[in-house]
């Protein structure tokens, strides 16, 4: 947030040094941005660390004067319907357009060539491949799932009600995550998939790299920790220009909101969704209330009583 977002804005203003802030600094921050297309929550949680910044420059640095501490900044209204503006849903089609570019984008060039620096690019891709899937089975946030390692996930045989055998994903959430620690669910064979990766695939560099249960799910050799977020989000942006959606507010979290839409389209019990998720259902029903009426059409269709008219 100071990076991308406070420090660019703060050196736009022409603040140079703490001396220069005033009790009316900053009133314009989120008018400022939300010119740029940034979201109204994504704005107002970039205020609080502001705030958090400036009270820590007075309490605890000394450096600001109390007396100079700039007013309460004015925050953007959280509209109701920010799902709209903020990580909305991919629709059906959209998704359709999404993952077939995504597919792509997976044998982008000649995978097979003996250039190294593009069979390690490929390799890379591939690995974003496997997150983006990952996400959209499990409705994880990105920064939990980015904390995953080998020994947090597994897969078995799972015998379904009409007799089928498929498998079974479980995903252990560590504590140190939004909601505490939880056990998840999801399809088994997308946690195999990822599993794999550095099985079916060798690393053109570091070929077959050793896995063990503290090893990152989505490990980056170089480094020995996970891939980063970022690296994963310039991925998505190329993804969704090839797949000519750009302007549609897509992002990585989109994935975690398309998920929870798949599954009450799917009839899935909200209270079950958000238990999965490690969210709360009132959460759910208040920012998917529009999906919540799609269910109930069989209801509100009664109200077009001519449809449901005795023609005897």
């Amino acid at each position: 947030r100071i990076t991308n977002r406070i420090a660019p804005f703060i050196k736009a203003k022409g603040v140079k040094s703490v001396s220069d802030i005033n009790r009316q600094s900053f009133q314009d921050y989120a008018s400022y941005h939300s010119n740029k297309g940034i979201s109204t929550s994504t704005l107002n949680s970039d205020i609080t660390t502001l705030e958090n910044f400036l009270t820590w420059l007075t309490d605890e640095d000394d450096s600001l004067d109390a007396n100079r501490k700039p007013r309460d900044i004015k925050r953007q209204r959280q509209v109701k319907d920010f799902r709209a503006e903020a990580n909305p849903a991919f629709t059906g089609e959209d998704w359709v357009a999404f993952k077939d570019a995504l597919l792509r984008y997976e044998y982008l060039d000649e995978s097979w060539t003996d250039d190294m620096e593009e069979r390690e690019r490929w390799w890379y891709r591939k690995a974003f491949v496997n997150f983006i899937f990952f996400q959209w089975h499990s409705g994880s946030r990105n920064h939990e799932t980015l904390l995953l390692r080998y020994g947090d996930v597994k897969y078995e045989e799972y015998k379904l009600p009409n007799g089928k055998t498929t498998l079974r994903g479980i995903i252990k959430i560590g504590r140190d995550t939004k909601r505490g620690s939880r056990t998840s669910v999801i399809n088994g064979w997308q946690i195999k998939r990822t599993l794999d990766h550095f099985h079916q695939f060798n690393h053109p560099v570091w070929l077959q790299v050793s896995t063990n249960d503290d090893t990152p799910l989505f490990l980056n050799p170089r480094t020995g920790n996970s891939i980063h977020q970022e690296t994963f989000r310039g991925h998505f942006k190329n993804v969704i220009k090839a797949a000519g959606l750009q302007g549609k507010g897509y992002t990585l979290y989109s994935l975690r909101s398309t998920h929870i839409t798949n599954q009450l389209l799917n009839k899935v019990y909200i209270e079950d969704i958000a238990r999965n998720l490690g969210t709360s259902a009132e959460m759910i029903r208040r920012h998917y209330d529009g999906v919540a009426n799609i269910l109930k059409s069989d209801e509100l269709l009664k109200l077009n009583k001519h449809y449901y008219k005795d023609n005897d």
